[in-house]
């Protein structure tokens, strides 16, 4: 099923603001095409911020709906008491890891979270026609700095900036096809471009739960 077939369950208010909170996980990955092609807006947060700079953002940028996984719940919930009374907060989808998982998972309370991703997934329609945009200049993904010298600042890309930072990362990488990727970069850093270059040329990419979930990778070289 195409990843953007399972955004037509969502409520219509929980679009077009599509947001993350995850670190490196196939379902981050699916997300970086499912939320564009959904006619969403992605904003792929900084899961090494702290609460309060997270609530900056995610009212600053009036996220309607978080993909959260299930390591930053306490983080994203601390973020969110942080919102004035008077502002919505966004939808909830919990990203569970049940294979590596290696600390409880919470119930999805309809206080918290509308749902999971996997659920979401399975309910999807096989049918779903992606939304293109507008126009080439329409925004798509919506990415902040991280606040070390003040308030987070957004920066919006177009479909169009994006298409072509896709086409530099091919062309300047002089990668071949159908080669393998490690992933120890954080996708929150990469924007589209390389996870989308990566799936256009056809790319083995690897997300495994050591790397993806440590804060330092140790490589021991070979004896």
């Amino acid at each position: 099923m195409p990843p953007a077939g399972l955004l037509h369950l969502l409520p219509r208010q929980a679009l077009p603001g599509g947001l993350r909170g995850v670190p490196n996980t196939p379902a981050m990955y699916e997300l970086h095409f499912a939320v564009p092609m959904s006619g969403a807006i992605l904003n792929n947060i900084n899961t090494r911020l702290d609460a309060h700079n997270i609530s900056i953002i995610l009212r600053h940028s009036e996220s309607k709906l978080i993909f959260v996984d299930h390591l930053s719940v306490s983080l994203v919930l601390q973020a969110l008491s942080l919102f004035p009374p008077h502002l919505p907060k966004p939808l909830l989808i919990l990203i569970t890891d049940d294979e590596h998982r290696s600390t409880p998972i919470p119930a999805v309370d309809n206080n918290y979270f509308l749902d999971t991703y996997e659920n979401l997934v399975r309910k999807g329609n096989p049918s779903f026609e992606w939304v293109r945009p507008a126009s080439e200049w329409a925004p798509m993904v919506l990415n902040y700095t991280s606040g070390t010298t003040s308030s987070p600042k957004g920066v919006v890309h177009s479909h169009r900036g994006l298409y072509i930072v896709t086409l530099v990362s091919i062309i300047d990488w002089s990668v071949p096809e159908h080669c393998v990727y490690l992933w120890t970069l954080p996708m929150f850093h990469s924007t589209v471009g390389v996870p989308v270059g990566h799936g256009r040329s056809g790319w083995n990419q690897h997300l495994p739960p050591q790397v993806r979930r440590s804060q330092n990778l140790q490589l021991n070289p070979s004896p």
